[in-house]
């Protein structure tokens, strides 16, 4: 019976999945004395991933169950694992649908379930789960489990040894530099374990060689053997450092010491990203110059109170936020606030590459190109951290910054970045490389055969086509490729060589018969009919599209006329109206009447001009139309501080715009723009909301709302609003929808009010004053005004109130509710934007 009693085949499976191979071979290594102990078939350690996993899924018995939950329960960790509920779910589904995992998500799922199988407290529904047969297919009674692989018996010695049929392939693995574990399977168990310990010292993993000699027999020559290496390599450690090829793997320091937020960087990792204000990091390590410290629970909590976690806003003046599972160092820094998790990231991520292992050797171009093309099609797209891969000969390759999709021939045409070797730190079992990566020490050429024959190609004759090559100098080009200038392998330089001496013999075959038949008669008459059908064919395409331009540039000159008469009487329409208006304001002027009557002239005015009777009462006259229709804001995601920078708005001053429109907004209330740039700018902004919205131009003379109300009775209804010259009709006759709608959202205190509505005002000859029932839900910002920005401190424990007996007498035309909502507001907002907004909003108001 396997752990816990669960299914011996799906405990393998999560093993193989789940466990890194480094766990695997520490655990035998540090626990093979009580594994024996307990009954445990493990004199010598098995060799080899399969072969580890094999032994615990299958071999070792019930006794163990305790110290192979403590050990597992303290070195096997994850730092976000998936829930026991979700795990059991995942892989019911895809055995349902029996479909593959991707392997990625295999991994994570497979990891999550180690954690919580070796717990103090495995979830019930988790090992439920796992004591049932893999696929759902029943087990049978009497059927027996697999059986357990027996160890292989020493060679019986005769007259003449044996080579056994591994150990000319251990040898050589031995001696590149190559993982030897599958190497050891057909060989002795107890020299399969001197080998390990051979390894092991060379590569300098001192700990792990000193417990595969303590694994062998007391006083047995393999162990005195390994010993007395060992100790040569310890004595010339200090001489001569041992050069590691590939990813060497640091010790695990823990912290100890104080943190220093001005030198010291926090490796960490994203677990909550699904708050819109704010994301939290966990720590795992702190990286200093040449160190990575890593820290507990504890240590976390102690250098970063209360929560032991990090925190990331968003926004500009922030960096880019981290996603869940996303790891990354940062600089982090203390502020000053009364929430429990106070230590907040200050800059952008340095990235932090995940080790994959490729196995083929660095001389196997195209395995290594084919595998590297599939791992990357069964990959998350775009990953959450770039990959280096480490090849089976320890060379390591990464994707250029610029070319990193494997899936395109040009990524490996252009060649990979190489290094003999680079530092690595484990954790969660899996291998990471801390970015920035150094210069590369060369370049890894891996492209596909024709791309190497192009580039030899071009280097031997230019860039003329291989076509224009003689007989000679094809032969010359392939017997080049062994002189060593080439740098390719033998078996390339065989292929390369057979295909191009195939290709001369073809060209001189090829041009003599192309020679003798074009001299036959019958033939030189197709080749002339075959030509002149082609030609007559070409002839009339050509005169087809010719009639087609000729026909296309008269119907445009037609239209050009047509557009010609059209701005002259739109011109003369114009002029003739600012006639009218200016008439009307001055009869009104002369005649003493008030405001209100020099609109009504205006309006009669302008009815008279489109031809309506002047007897004819306003009220039963036909609406004005305004000359423009509503039409669709272009979204452009970005963000408002940028709009408005790109129109001359000073950094300071767009940050303050953005976070008081977000207040207003947020409250329910309008926003009115002034200034030259206006127009432009308020449409970048609204645009830059990347939100639904719609753009009207306001006439003169528009006396209905139909218009407005058609606007936000669409179907699906605007999120954002944008009116552009809105005082120059009266805004309390064609507008009163949108207060209407403003008073409804703030009455009910809507949690996302809509639309977001922007009116930009016209400062010309025809403006109109604002009513005061704007006025009353609005707040209104100038462009091109000079703001002065106070700090923080300044505005701490202001709130902002209406009515004559407040504190800010001057906010007292806003509505009073409509003034609490936007306190509330302006108040989530961060210190440094809500002082920004104020500075705004009181200077706006005469403050």
């Amino acid at each position: 019976m396997a752990y816990l009693g669960i299914d011996r085949r799906r405990f393998e499976y999560v093993l193989s999945l789940g466990a890194d191979e480094f766990e695997l071979r520490r655990f035998f290594i540090e626990n093979r004395t009580m594994l024996i102990q307990h009954g445990g078939r493990v004199q010598n350690i098995p060799q080899g991933l399969k072969a580890r996993v094999h032994t615990l899924a299958f071999e070792l018995p019930t006794t163990t169950d305790g110290d192979v939950q403590s050990w597992f329960g303290k070195h096997l960790t994850m730092v976000d694992p998936e829930e026991p509920a979700r795990v059991v779910e995942e892989f019911t589904l895809y055995e349902e649908l029996r479909e593959p995992m991707p392997e990625n998500n295999a991994r994570r799922l497979a990891r999550s379930c180690l954690v919580h199988l070796f717990s103090d407290k495995p979830p019930f529904v988790l090992t439920e789960f796992l004591r049932t047969p893999m696929g759902g297919v029943s087990r049978q009674k009497g059927v027996a489990e697999e059986p357990a692989q027996t160890v292989p018996a020493l060679p019986t010695p005769t007259a003449a040894w044996i080579v056994p049929s591994g150990l000319s392939k251990l040898l050589v693995d031995l001696v590149e530099g190559h993982d030897v574990d599958e190497d050891l399977a057909d060989l002795p168990p107890e020299f399969g374990t001197f080998v390990s310990g051979l390894q092991a010292g060379q590569l300098g993993r001192r700990e792990d060689a000193r417990a595969m000699a303590a694994a062998l027999q007391d006083g047995s020559v393999l162990r005195l053997s390994l010993e007395a290496f060992l100790k040569r390599r310890d004595a010339r450690r200090n001489e001569n450092s041992v050069s590691v090829k590939g990813l060497r793997t640091q010790d695990e320091s823990s912290f100890s010491g104080e943190f220093f937020s001005e030198r010291d960087e926090v490796l960490g990792y994203c677990t909550n990203a699904s708050r819109p204000s704010a994301v939290f990091v966990k720590p795992l390590a702190i990286v200093r110059p040449g160190q990575v410290l890593f820290l507990s629970d504890d240590d976390a909590r102690s250098i970063f109170p209360d929560t032991g976690d990090l925190i990331a806003f968003p926004g500009s003046g922030h960096p880019r936020q981290p996603v869940r599972g996303e790891i990354g160092v940062w600089k982090v820094e203390e502020h000053d606030t009364e929430k429990r998790t106070r230590f907040h990231l200050v800059s952008d991520k340095r990235s932090v590459f995940e080790a994959r292992m490729v196995p083929f050797p660095s001389t196997d171009y195209d395995s290594v190109r084919e595998y590297l093309k599939e791992l990357s099609s069964r990959t998350e797209r775009p990953p959450l951290n770039p990959y280096v891969y480490q090849l089976s000969d320890g060379l390591v390759v990464a994707c250029r910054p610029d070319r990193a999709d494997l899936n395109r021939d040009e990524t490996f045409e252009l060649g990979l970045l190489e290094w003999e070797s680079l530092p690595a730190l484990r954790f969660d079992g899996r291998l990471f490389v801390i970015g920035p990566l150094p210069k590369e020490q060369s370049i890894y050429e891996c492209g596909s055969l024709a791309f190497t024959a192009k580039n030899l190609f071009r280097n031997k004759i230019g860039n003329g086509a291989a076509a224009g090559l003689t007989k000679a100098q094809l032969r010359d080009l392939a017997q080049s490729l062994g002189n060593g200038e080439s740098e390719l392998t033998g078996q390339r330089i065989a292929r390369l060589s057979a295909e191009l001496l195939r290709l001369a013999d073809q060209r001189e075959v090829l041009d003599v018969l192309v020679e003798s038949v074009a001299q036959r008669a019958e033939v030189r008459s197709r080749i002339d009919q075959v030509i002149e059908f082609e030609a007559a064919k070409e002839l009339a395409v050509r005169t087809d599209l010719q009639g087609d331009i000729e026909r296309l540039q008269k119907e445009r000159a037609e239209w050009e006329e047509r557009i010609r008469k059209q701005r002259d009487e739109h011109r003369r329409l114009r002029d003739e109206t600012t006639k009218v208006v200016r008439s009307a304001f001055d009869r009104a002027r002369n005649e003493g009447m008030p405001k209100l009557l020099a609109d009504a002239a205006i309006f009669q005015a302008l009815s008279t001009s489109v031809g309506l009777s002047p007897a004819q009462p306003v009220a039963s006259t036909s609406v004005v139309s305004p000359r423009t229709s509503p039409r669709e804001l272009l979204v452009a995601p970005s963000d408002a501080v940028t709009a408005l920078r790109k129109f001359g708005v000073a950094k300071q001053r767009a940050t303050a715009f953005s976070a008081l429109s977000k207040a207003v907004h947020g409250a329910g209330l309008m926003l009115f723009v002034k200034g030259t740039v206006a127009r432009p700018a308020v449409e970048a902004w609204a645009a830059a909301l990347g939100a639904r919205g719609t753009l009207f131009d306001v006439s003169v003379g528009l006396i209905d709302d139909e218009v407005v109300r058609a606007i936000l009775g669409s179907v699906p209804p605007p999120e954002v609003v944008v009116l552009f010259d809105a005082n120059l009709s009266a805004l309390d006759i064609y507008g009163r929808s949108l207060t209407d709608l403003a008073i409804t959202n703030i009455a009910r205190s809507a949690t996302v009010p809509m639309p977001a509505t922007f009116m930009v005002l016209s400062e010309g000859l025809g403006a109109l004053p604002v009513p005061r029932t704007f006025e009353q839900l609005s707040v209104e910002i100038d462009l091109e005004r000079r703001y002065e920005f106070r700090d923080a401190a300044y505005f701490e424990g202001m709130t902002l109130e209406s009515g004559a007996e407040a504190e800010h007498p001057s906010l007292s035309r806003l509505w009073e509710l409509g003034a609490r909502r936007l306190s509330e507001e302006i108040d989530k907002l961060q210190p440094e934007d809500r002082a920004l907004a104020l500075s705004v909003l009181l200077a706006e108001q005469g403050a």
